[in-house]
């Protein structure tokens, strides 16, 4: 019987995925210089970040709780008392107070959000790329 090489990538919560199955990995960190915290993977629903992750892709996220930088991050977001938006993937900066977060797929792409309104969830540091 011939022995299949394992090709396989596990995050810090314990997901396994076989890399065979995928395309690529794109860096979106120097990961060489980053220091993470812990890694969780999380797959891209839908097409709102295209063209840097799209459907299909999976994203290794450092699950640190902060804004470190502009980047693609899962957030938890409160925008009322009554409106709660949980994983939310999307490309944020700062400008001044507030964080402006970016979905270039969506018909409004950007929307403006005060520090309050925002729990960070991790910040993508690669993007493994569906064939």
């Amino acid at each position: 019987m011939t022995e299949k090489k394992e090709n396989l990538l596990v995050d810090d919560a314990g997901q396994v995925i076989d890399l065979n199955n995928y395309a690529s990995f794109e860096a979106l960190v120097d990961l060489k210089n980053y220091r993470k915290t812990s890694t969780l993977l999380l797959e891209v629903m839908d097409n709102d970040l295209a063209p840097q992750a799209q459907t299909g892709d999976v994203l290794l996220l450092d699950t640190i709780g902060q804004f470190k930088g502009e980047g693609i991050y899962a957030l938890d977001l409160k925008i009322t008392e009554q409106v709660r938006e949980e994983q939310v993937l999307a490309y944020v900066q700062r400008q001044g107070y507030e964080f402006l977060l970016q979905k270039p797929g969506v018909e409004a792409p950007v929307r403006r959000l005060m520090p309050q309104q925002i729990k960070f969830l991790g910040k993508a540091i690669g993007v493994i790329k569906g064939k």
